[in-house]
């Protein structure tokens, strides 16, 4: 293939080529890894601790001190509390606090997958990179027709098939600035 100049009119067989050049405005910085797990464990491992101090500071002396018999170790009365015993718990609610401990750890593994390999380059043509669970992305600016902010870390792009997401970004402002600013240039 012969490249033809601008001006001149592509012959039969030829196709024009007409080579746009593409420049890199902002690459996203992911955030720190510890940064990311407390945001992601924070909850479940206070559930554990208030748990444990509740075992201990009420469960614990009502045990013995109604039923002298009857010793339960730490790992007796957690079991106790997902099947909802109160004999041991003297109440229910320690049991649906656990369950929301549970429930926060699941949520907290899963969002932690999700956002571990995000990354998200912004040039003047296209945005692309890797998105939640690491599925490439790649999305012609002029596909783009929102972009949106939730949290410190997370940016989403509404295309005309869908909303994608991009978490655990430590420049996502500046992200959300610039893109922002290439929507209302390209609509103006």
């Amino acid at each position: 293939m012969t490249k033809t100049r601008e001006n001149d009119p592509p012959s039969a067989g030829e196709r024009k080529e007409i080579i746009m050049e593409e420049k890199v405005i902002v690459k996203s910085t992911p955030s720190a890894l510890l940064g990311t797990l407390a945001r992601c464990f924070a909850v479940p491992v206070v559930v554990l601790i208030v748990t444990i101090v509740f075992y201990y500071a009420y469960a614990l002396p009502q045990v013995q001190q109604h039923m002298y018999t009857l010793n339960i170790s730490l790992p007796l009365f957690l079991v106790s509390t997902l099947i909802f015993d109160s004999t041991a718990t003297r109440s229910i609610a320690i049991s649906v606090f656990v369950y929301f401990g549970i429930v926060a750890l699941i949520w907290g593994i899963v969002n932690f997958l999700k956002n571990k390999d995000n990354a998200l380059t912004v040039t003047n043509k296209r945005i692309y990179g890797r998105s939640s669970f690491g599925k490439q992305v790649d999305l012609p600016l002029n596909s783009i027709s929102s972009v949106s902010s939730s949290g410190k870390t997370t940016l989403h792009f509404l295309t005309s098939s869908g909303k994608v997401s991009f978490g655990n970004m430590e420049n996502s402002d500046e992200i959300f600035q610039i893109v922002s600013k290439m929507l209302v240039e390209r609509q103006g």
